[in-house]
């Protein structure tokens, strides 16, 4: 890449910095759900130990490997998941859950479906999708929560479309459809696959929507894919060359990414921005910031 490119692409990704002032992010060595501000500082933190309303008997496995923190709702709702099985959808304001269940294996993502279904995918003895509707009481007692599953081969990414529900796992990207059974559960169909074998990649990891477009933007263990949801094709031209990355959330105007990439086992305490290359051009990686110390899987903008 031309000196001049990688240097405009630069500036540009800090740029993006200052319209995305918070970052939320899964620390596995306190096993904390943290969001800082954009001096760098921790302005709110979270852990099932604090919560008063989740059961003292459930706490411990929500610190079995925090997985997921993805905010929603303009940043007033975040939503988590853990490895050890558990899920929590998290007022802000109060630092409380209001919903939360478990499932079976090592949840990895989640997604708010509506107001009254969550969405959850995971490995480790699961392997599945998992849906659960927390309308009313249910929020709160997943005794009472109506649920389904579908398998799928060691799935970890989600996203919600408004209409679709998009999954990502070992071997491909799948578009599901959405609805009821007869007895009120919530439950989902596959509706159509892309695989990843064409382009030399397998097990997908994070999914998540480009703002102000119809991307998304896919990790594997060999690079970071994208889908365009509209045309239904994957666009080669983006397609990012880079191993191991766990996280790559896009701003909220969607100009760069904020990039975990694995540096121990499967966490880092360094954070990057990319910044696609222009007209086909590699892709530009910068430092952003490191949390000393911090075990973080993802890191995500709050949006």
């Amino acid at each position: 890449m031309h000196m001049k490119l990688a240097m405009s692409a630069a500036v540009a990704a800090m740029a993006c910095v200052s319209a995305a002032t918070e970052i939320v992010v899964c620390d596995q060595l306190g096993q904390t759900i943290d969001i800082y501000d954009d001096a760098g500082s921790n302005v709110w933190r979270w852990t099932a130990a604090d919560d008063p309303g989740i059961p003292g008997k459930f706490k411990a496995a929500f610190a079995d490997n925090v997985a997921e923190a993805k905010s929603v709702d303009g940043g007033k709702k975040i939503l988590m998941v853990s490895c050890g099985g558990r899920w929590a959808v998290l007022d802000r304001a109060t630092r409380r859950a209001e919903a939360w269940g478990t499932n079976r294996g090592w949840s990895h993502s989640i997604e708010l479906v509506g107001k009254d279904v969550v969405a959850v995918v995971s490995t480790g003895g699961g392997d599945a999708l998992f849906l659960f509707d927390i309308s009313g009481e249910a929020a709160m007692k997943p005794e009472l929560q109506k649920k389904s599953v579908l398998g799928f081969q060691s799935p970890h990414g989600l996203h919600y479309d408004g209409k679709w529900l998009w999954l990502v796992d070992t071997p491909g990207l799948h578009r599901c459809a959405l609805s009821r059974s007869k007895d009120g559960e919530p439950v989902a169909a596959v509706e159509k696959t892309w695989p990843f074998a064409p382009f030399g990649a397998a097990d997908g990891h994070d999914l998540r929507p480009v703002p102000g477009t119809s991307l998304l933007a896919i990790t594997t263990n060999e690079k970071v894919l994208f889908f365009d949801m509209a045309t239904e094709k994957w666009r080669e031209d983006l397609f990012v060359e880079r191993v191991g990355v766990k996280g790559f959330d896009p701003s909220p105007d969607g100009k760069s990414f904020l990039v975990t990439t694995a540096k121990t086992k499967w966490w880092t305490d360094s954070l990057e921005l990319c910044v696609l290359g222009e007209k086909g051009g590699k892709a530009v990686f910068s430092p952003f910031r490191t949390i000393p110390g911090a075990r973080i899987y993802k890191a995500r903008w709050v949006k």
